[in-house]
Order: C-alpha cells, then sequence, then structure tokens
C-alpha cells in the first residue's frame, strides 16, 4: 500500500470517488452515508469534529448545515480531494482543511469530542497506527465512528476484478476492502477502545442500464497492481458492460448484495 501513489492517481482528484459513490443511489433500501454516520455519531451543538480521510468534504457540508455550532476540521492526505469544497466554505470560520496523514495527525491529544473515518482505513499502509492516532486526538467521552465494507459486500465485482485480471494478464488487483471490513475489523478497533459495537446496513444494488457498474468500475482502473493500457482498459470496460447487460436480459435487472457497517466506538485506550 503507498500512500504517495494512491495521491498521484486514485485520490489525486475526487472524479474517481464521485463514480464510486454514484452507484449507490441504485441500492435499495438506500443508505445515505453521511445521514446514517451523523445519526450515531451523537453530535452536540459546541462539539469539535475531525473528519480524517474527509475527501471531497460531503460529511463536512452535511453535518455543518445541520449543527452550524460545531466545529469541524476535514483532513486528507490528498489537496485536490478537498480543494473545491474548502474554497466554498473558506467563510465559514467554523470549517477547515487540511492537508495530513491518518498515521501521522497533527493535533494534540484529545483534541476532539468526535472522530470520523469514512471507508478509510483499508487504505492507510498501517491501519493500526491510523487507530491509534484517531483514539490519541478524541477526548476520553467523545465518540469514533468509522465505516468499512463487509468482505461478502459487491461479490460480482469481485468476479469481474478477477476475471479482468486474468484476460490482461495482469498482476491481479488490489483488494483494498480484504484488509479492513465489517468482519475483520472489530477485533483490530478493540485494541484501541473499550467499547466498540458495529451497525450493520445491508442493501440490494439494482440496475436496468449496465453504465452505472461500467462508470464505476471505470474508477478502479488505478487500483490494479500492474496499470493497464488504454486499448486494455477499453476491452475491459466493454467485458463488463456486456456481462453486466447479459445479466439484465436474463434476469430482468442485474443485482447483487450491498452491505456496509458503522462501528461505533468510545472509551480510546491510554497509548
Amino acid at each position: 500500500m503507498n500512500l504517495n501513489s494512491l495521491k498521484e492517481t486514485a485520490y489525486k482528484s475526487p472524479l474517481n470517488l464521485e463514480k464510486r459513490i454514484a452507484i449507490y443511489e441504485f441500492t435499495k433500501p438506500h443508505y445515505e452515508i453521511n445521514k446514517t454516520v451523523l445519526e450515531n455519531l451523537n453530535l452536540r451543538e459546541n462539539d469539535q469534529v475531525l473528519d480524517v480521510g474527509c475527501g471531497k468534504g460531503n460529511f463536512i457540508r452535511f453535518a455543518s448545515s445541520l449543527y452550524p455550532q460545531a466545529g469541524f476540521v476535514g483532513v486528507d492526505v490528498s489537496l485536490g480531494m478537498f480543494k473545491e469544497i474548502s474554497e466554498k466554505l473558506s467563510s465559514q470560520k467554523n470549517i477547515s482543511f487540511k492537508v495530513a496523514d491518518a498515521q501521522n495527525l497533527p493535533f494534540p491529544n484529545h483534541s476532539f469530542d468526535k472522530v470520523v473515518a469514512m471507508h478509510l482505513l483499508k487504505h492507510v499502509p498501517k491501519i493500526e497506527l491510523a487507530l491509534s492516532e484517531m483514539a490519541r486526538v478524541q477526548r476520553p467521552d467523545g465518540l469514533t465512528v468509522i465505516t468499512a465494507n463487509s468482505h461478502s459486500s459487491r461479490p460480482t465485482l469481485n468476479f469481474l476484478e478477477e476475471e479482468v485480471s486474468k484476460a490482461l494478464g495482469l498482476r491481479g488487483f488490489d483488494n483494498l476492502n480484504r484488509r479492513f471490513n465489517n468482519e475483520n475489523g472489530l477485533p483490530v478497533i478493540k485494541k484501541y477502545y473499550k467499547e466498540v459495537r458495529i451497525i450493520p446496513y445491508e442493501s440490494r444494488l439494482v440496475l436496468n442500464d449496465p453504465q452505472p457498474y461500467v462508470d464505476y468500475f471505470d474508477s478502479i482502473r488505478d487500483f490494479f497492481k500492474s496499470l493497464p493500457t488504454d486499448k486494455q482498459w477499453a476491452e475491459s470496460l466493454a467485458f463488463v458492460r456486456k456481462y453486466i447487460q447479459n445479466e439484465i436480459e436474463k434476469k430482468g435487472s442485474f443485482e447483487e448484495s450491498s452491505i456496509f457497517g458503522v462501528f461505533v466506538a468510545s472509551g480510546p485506550k491510554a497509548g
């Protein structure tokens, strides 16, 4: 897991992230992740909130609109991810953004009432180091909320990643969900927090058009262990389109499970 390569490729800008988020509009029931996280955060009016791996700042924009007296800080390793939103919200004194590594948060101990990390930890080279940093900056009576996918979520996606790798003769796909997920995350988080619980959210992805799936797949090109050429990638997307279209024609729609979890952690352990 190379943090610099992620900054320069997959997360140089929010465009690929937007493609991945867009597909979840087709899940039933549809869980809006920013709303779901906020519901579990127990946010209070004057809380100080840290969003680790804030991406394009969607959670901060949403939460601050409902809690204008709270303070929000977003950090991400890539300036390109939050540059646009930071400029839009620059006049709001209770909101700030900073380029920072989750493994080395530039804040004193016990700086925040609430800490959020949404689908972040699977990307971090040293997951436990990031968790120790998040626990360190959380106040003793605060909460940390972490989201992750289930390892059984999106089985067709896993199949297509493997098929494309074999067809192109690539070294394989770096499936980050295997690094941190609903199933293996709980014991790791418990090393750094006294109380941890997980709330699962299960839905079905339902498509009548292959395009959203093709767009999603297009966004993960940089996660192949050897980067496909433009010609290889065009062939890959055509393969994905044909596969999903065939499923729609056979069954009337394409469906697969989509499962994520929300970990709620409290009582950070002393480092």
